[in-house]
């Protein structure tokens, strides 16, 4: 893995309070459009969500979609402050302390698995897909995102935070990887897409010199008041690639 278990340790160390979907924000906006045309409500479904920490979308699935939701991480800062962000919003759920490709999640248990922003931490991404699938109960749902580390986002994070962009396998970072999962584990691809439109906010500013930091701060908050900007996209400048994927009902 790309960043361990002790980067996470320490990431999450630096998040508290209160953490849910914000409408008002670009990334949120867009996946919950995307969200709503894709995934439809329904209190019987079991969502499960790899990397799950700060418990944010846990929550909004279960207060928009009403489903029944879990999820796990590595760390254990990550666990905690998920499962207080749960109890603090009143959402139940089941938040698991475990090593993902160890068998300690169910196989086939779930109706939609859902996973932003994790397998692009691995260097072999492929062994950790492939658990993803064993996950879905036949019929269920496959949800991937990577950030965009290519193009413009790519050539910033070079000039500013290379350290950052050695944490990321930007070779999952392509619609043809993700076209890829599909035929490798015989999912239906119900959609396969850029998504976000230009994104600022994955210009890491950690520890820029302040005239660097306050225009990535500029930018990222003209971008919040621009919607329009959420629909155009291209692999040079959108945010974030998405796969939804339909495992076969056998």
């Amino acid at each position: 893995m790309l960043a361990d278990e002790a980067f996470w340790e320490n990431y999450w160390k630096n998040v508290s309070g209160w953490q849910n979907v914000n409408i008002r924000n670009s990334y949120d906006r867009c996946f919950d459009r995307l969200f709503r045309r894709w995934l439809a409500p329904d209190r019987k479904s079991r969502l499960f969500e790899i990397g799950c920490a700060p418990g944010r979308w846990l929550i909004y699935f279960y207060q928009q979609f009403g489903y029944r939701v879990a999820g796990c991480d590595s760390a254990p800062q990550a666990v905690s402050v998920t499962r207080a962000n749960l109890a603090q919003a009143g959402v139940p759920g089941e938040v698991i302390l475990a090593d993902f490709m160890a068998n300690t999640v169910t196989a086939q248990a779930y109706d939609i698995v859902l996973s932003l922003g994790f397998i692009e931490h691995f260097e072999d991404p492929w062994p950790v897909i492939a658990r993803h699938a064993q996950l879905i109960k036949p019929g269920g749902k496959l949800v991937l995102e990577v950030p965009n580390y290519t193009g413009l986002n790519g050539w910033i994070l070079k000039q500013s935070s290379h350290h950052y962009l050695d944490i990321h396998n930007t070779s999952v970072m392509r619609l043809a990887f993700f076209q890829e999962i599909a035929m490798r584990f015989d999912l239906v691809p119900r959609f396969i897409g850029l998504v976000g439109g230009p994104e600022p906010g994955l210009w890491d500013a950690t520890g820029q010199r302040p005239l660097l930091l306050n225009l990535i701060r500029i930018a990222n908050r003209a971008r919040q008041l621009m919607p329009f900007l959420d629909h155009v996209n291209h692999s040079f400048f959108s945010g974030y690639l998405v796969g939804i994927y339909q495992k076969g009902d056998y």
